[in-house]
């Protein structure tokens, strides 16, 4: 999320494992293991958003993972290259 200092109103990218999940042939077998097996990577996402009306602006980047809390599977995420022009 991404928002100006002082508000909550710009959340840009949201996206769940469920919808990472969608085309099960895109998954990858890990070589991470947890506790329970079936472990399986999706491929990198690349998002590009403008955030142009931003500029001149000082904000807030939060980055979040939240877990569902139930004991059937754990997430975990790797974010990369972090760009901002």
């Amino acid at each position: 999320m991404l928002t100006t200092t002082g508000t909550d109103n710009c959340s840009l990218f949201e996206t769940s494992v469920n919808k990472l999940c969608e085309n099960k042939d895109a998954l990858v077998e890990s070589d991470v293991t947890f506790d329970r097996g079936g472990v399986y990577n999706t491929q990198w996402i690349k998002e590009q958003l403008d955030i142009s009306a931003l500029a001149n602006k000082r904000v807030n980047l939060k980055i979040e993972a939240v877990d569902k809390g139930d004991e059937i599977y754990d997430s975990a995420i790797l974010i990369d290259n972090i760009v901002v022009e």
